[in-house]
C-alpha cells in the first residue's frame, strides 16, 4: 500500500482495508516510486560491482574543510560488458540523508578497481552525470570525478542516481 501513498498500516490479519480513494492521501507518491522503481532497474544496479565514493564537505566559496562528511552516502557502480569487457553502464548514486543543505565533492577512490577502469575507457572524453530521478544534468570530464571530484549542491533528504555518459 505504500507504494500507492496508503497511510494507514493495517495488520494483514484483519482484512479490514480501506478503500482506496478513502485511504490515499498523497497521489504524488505512486508516480514517485514508479520513477524510483524504473530508475534502479539496471545491469549496473542490479548485478554490476560497487564502491564507494570519496566525498568531502567544501564551502560556498570551494574550500575544503578537509573533512569526510558523514551526512551523505554516495558510490558508483558499474557494469562490464558479458566477458568482462568495458562498462556498458556507470551509475553514480548520492544520498544526503540528513536535514541540512549539503555542499561537497565527490571522488573516485584513486588505485581503486572500478576507477582505474573507467579512467582507461573514458580518458580525456567529455561526460555529463545525468540524474535519472530529476532533469539535472552536470558536464563533468572524467579527470574531475577520478580526482578533485564534481561539486554538488545536495538538498536536505534527498537523492540522485547518475547515469556517467559520453556527451
Amino acid at each position: 500500500g505504500q507504494q500507492t501513498g496508503r497511510q494507514r498500516r493495517v495488520s494483514m490479519h484483519m482484512t479490514r482495508r480501506l478503500p482506496e480513494q478513502d485511504d490515499v492521501i498523497n497521489t504524488g507518491l505512486k508516480a514517485r516510486y514508479q520513477m524510483l522503481l524504473q530508475a534502479v532497474n539496471g545491469a549496473a544496479v542490479r548485478n554490476g560491482g560497487w564502491e564507494r565514493c570519496n566525498i568531502r564537505e567544501i564551502l560556498e566559496d570551494g574550500a575544503d574543510l578537509g573533512v569526510a562528511c558523514s551526512r551523505v552516502m554516495t558510490h558508483f557502480c558499474w557494469s562490464p560488458e558479458e566477458g568482462g569487457g568495458p562498462f556498458t553502464e556507470v551509475v553514480v548514486v548520492v544520498v544526503n540523508y540528513s536535514p541540512h543543505t549539503v555542499t561537497a565533492r565527490i571522488s573516485s577512490k584513486v588505485g581503486s578497481q572500478g576507477t582505474c577502469m573507467l579512467q582507461q575507457l573514458l580518458q580525456g572524453r567529455d561526460i555529463i552525470l545525468s540524474d535519472r530521478l530529476s532533469p539535472h544534468s552536470i558536464p563533468i570530464s572524467v579527470e574531475t570525478f577520478t580526482g578533485e571530484g564534481v561539486r554538488l549542491i545536495l538538498q536536505p533528504w534527498t537523492s540522485h542516481i547518475f547515469d556517467i555518459i559520453e556527451k
